[in-house]
């Protein structure tokens, strides 16, 4: 039920196509004024504050976490060699365009690290969010801070509440260190908008790379959660005046008058009812309540179910999903189990599957402690879809993928080519129940698919056996996982020569005529897909690009073009 618009909640909302509306036991969400069809944007928004999120790599050498940029917040861990220090303060800059183009840090922290002489640390990099904050509560312009000061907070308010240990850490270090003034009570207030509507910075998902900074929002951060959420958001790519902006797209169909839902942790999504709900009321202070948690079936996935001990025919599954303590029934037999011996059993498994993961063992040896768990489980404790065995199964999926190259020498590589199909689909079909198939999870199993599928079909035992229809049909197919991948998952350079070599090799194995065309023409186009699907292609892309006769066609579209003409092409009609 679609909750009613109540009377302007503090909030100035200057999107025409969203409205922040008040709901009971919700609290303030956002509604959708049309409709929005998949891909289109419902919200684009700037960031009322963006700091580092206070977590990085740890260097294992030395035990000290490794320097972030504070202008972009990505980890100088691997990107040391254009890093540059802020002539004023000395903290790192991943590189000096993008010093230049800083605004933030010169405007506020920059002066009082200069004047403390204070270097970046853990708890410096903590204490960015707070001093910004403290800044923008200085400005003249006060509309900003008070849309900060009308976000949700955990923190609940009190003269007699007890400050945590860890809000003490942080006063003091403010007030003893940096030598600003803050109460106790706004720094807990602060710590909640953190805590409730923080969004990780993650606007370069294309690239390894990894960022570590949040960003609060005004409108963006009204949007409900929901474990099958539909709508997804990104942050773009950083402008030196727009900061970090917000995109959130719709996944499927939201018509008018709908909540628009997001994930507020995607990982947690890929977890069951028990386990998800528990991770997202440690990290935002709330018990989920959406269509999925009160499914206990998750929607007939039974991504939690387990095999029933009493009658081993049917399955366990909570009586009352809402309730965290509720006992687990068996619809078969009607007996139940209590909910910590269900947890006994997740906790247990989920070593096992970690430690395989990660184990310092060769490739091959990780994936056959995998395909061991998941064999193991899937017929005597797990559904053969709870979310243990799926992990399990992307993680094997993840080994072999990195480690192609090794089944050349093993006997049973076709057989492992069509369990990598198989289970790629298994995967692709669970997710997709909670995800979009315009999200990541499905270009990288179509990805997967598509390696699988082509390589298993390219045995000579097989290949040899079939008619040039059916070698055509296989084409196909693989070009069509493929086009899916490239489209929502992006690939790297080595991987793109790869398949190019892939397709390409058929000639050796084909007479010349109809096939070899056909493949000729599918690595053209794979390229063609490649290169109009990547918005901003790396140095790397481009320099490839660049280095092969088959790159040599200068299409390198903005992103208007690219969804005009790429809406209206039928990739199966180019072949």
């Amino acid at each position: 039920m679609v909750p009613e618009v109540t009377q302007p909640v503090g909030v100035q909302n200057e999107h025409d196509n969203v409205a922040v509306i008040s709901s009971p036991g919700m609290g303030r969400c956002l509604r959708a004024l049309q409709d929005f069809q998949p891909k289109e944007v419902v919200l684009e928004e700037i960031p009322l504050v963006s700091a580092p999120s206070g977590q990085t790599d740890l260097n294992t050498e030395t035990d000290k976490p490794y320097l972030i940029c504070i202008g972009c917040y990505l980890s100088l861990k691997d990107n040391n060699d254009e890093a540059f220090n802020c002539e004023n303060c000395g903290w790192p800059f991943c590189s000096e365009l993008c010093h230049s183009q800083d605004i933030t840090h010169k405007t506020m922290e920059c002066d009082i690290f200069k004047r403390k002489n204070i270097h970046q640390c853990t708890e410096s990099i903590r204490s960015v969010y707070f001093i910004r904050c403290i800044c923008i509560s200085k400005l003249e312009d006060t509309a900003r801070w008070e849309k900060i000061l009308n976000l949700t907070s955990t923190y609940q308010g009190g003269k007699n509440k007890e400050p945590d240990d860890k809000d003490l850490l942080v006063h003091n270090y403010l007030t003893n260190v940096c030598g600003l003034e803050i109460s106790q009570e706004l720094l807990a207030n602060l710590n909640g908008f953190r805590t409730v509507n923080a969004f990780q910075i993650n606007y370069c998902e294309q690239e390894l790379k990894r960022f570590y900074g949040m960003a609060l929002y005004d409108v963006g951060s009204m949007a409900s959660h929901a474990c099958n959420p539909n709508s997804r958001w990104r942050t773009i790519k950083p402008d030196e005046k727009l900061g970090f902006p917000i995109r959130i797209q719709a996944n499927d169909l939201i018509r008018k008058g709908a909540l628009v839902t997001i994930a507020y942790r995607n990982k947690c999504l890929t977890t069951g009812t028990l386990r998800r709900r528990e991770e997202l009321f440690l990290g935002h202070g709330f018990l989920c309540q959406c269509d999925r948690c009160g499914d206990a079936t998750e929607f007939n996935t039974y991504f939690s179910a387990q095999h029933c001990t009493h009658c081993a025919v049917g399955y366990l599954l909570p009586k009352t999903p809402s309730e965290p303590k509720s006992d687990w029934i068996c619809k078969t037999c009607g007996e139940s189990e209590g909910v910590s011996f269900i947890r006994e059993i997740i906790d247990r498994i989920t070593q096992q599957i970690r430690r395989a993961k990660e184990g310092k063992c060769k490739a091959n040896e990780t994936c056959c402690k995998l395909d061991i768990i998941i064999k193991k489980y899937t017929e005597r404790i797990l559904h053969p879809n709870h979310y243990l065995i799926i992990w399990a199964e992307f993680l094997w999926l993840q080994f072999l993928e990195y480690n192609l190259f090794l089944l050349k020498t093993t006997s049973l590589k076709y057989e492992i080519f069509a369990l990598m199909t198989t289970r790629a689909k298994h995967c692709s079909d669970i997710y997709t129940k909670f995800f979009s198939q315009q999200s990541r999870f499905y270009g990288y199993f179509e990805k997967i698919s598509g390696l699988a599928y082509y390589l298993y079909y390219l045995s000579p035992s097989i290949w040899n056996d079939m008619s040039d229809k059916q070698r055509l049909r296989i084409m196909r197919t693989t070009l069509a996982h493929f086009e899916s991948s490239l489209i929502y998952d992006g690939w790297d350079s080595d991987e793109l020569r790869f398949i190019e070599t892939k397709l390409r090799h058929i000639k050796t194995i084909v007479p010349e005529g109809t096939i070899w065309s056909t493949s000729n023409k599918c690595g053209e186009r794979l390229v063609i897909i490649y290169n109009i699907s990547e918005l901003c292609p790396s140095p790397q892309r481009k320099k490839l690009f660049n280095s092969s006769a088959s790159f040599k066609r200068d299409i390198h579209l903005d992103y208007a073009v690219h969804t005009k003409i790429y809406g209206q092409w039928d990739f199966l009609e180019l072949m």
